[in-house]
């Protein structure tokens, strides 16, 4: 089952919340469960930004559910059925 929103009703869940970027698969969190995209995790030295000490690790079961994640193209009121995953919406390649 796939899950489809508007980028209007977009939530803070599907974003970084260090870069606001979309996340990306790898998603890493802490054991306090702070999420951080790869590239905010490595800039940090896998330490959380938000706890003292907290060590982000990849959250392997996260991964499909944010690829899973789609908007539907802006042209769907002209006929347009293709749909994107969330993370890679701003994409100009996709």
């Amino acid at each position: 089952m796939e899950l489809f929103f508007s980028p209007s009703d977009k939530t803070a869940l599907l974003d970084c919340p260090l870069c606001c970027l979309p996340l990306k698969p790898p998603v890493f969190k802490c054991r306090n469960t702070h999420a951080a995209c790869s590239g905010c995790a490595a800039s940090r030295s896998n330490k959380c930004a938000s706890c003292v000490g907290g060590v982000y690790e990849h959250i392997h079961w996260l991964d499909p559910y944010v690829l899973g994640t789609k908007v539907r193209c802006p042209n769907k009121a002209y006929g347009c059925r293709s749909s994107v995953p969330y993370c890679m919406a701003d994409d100009p390649q996709v």
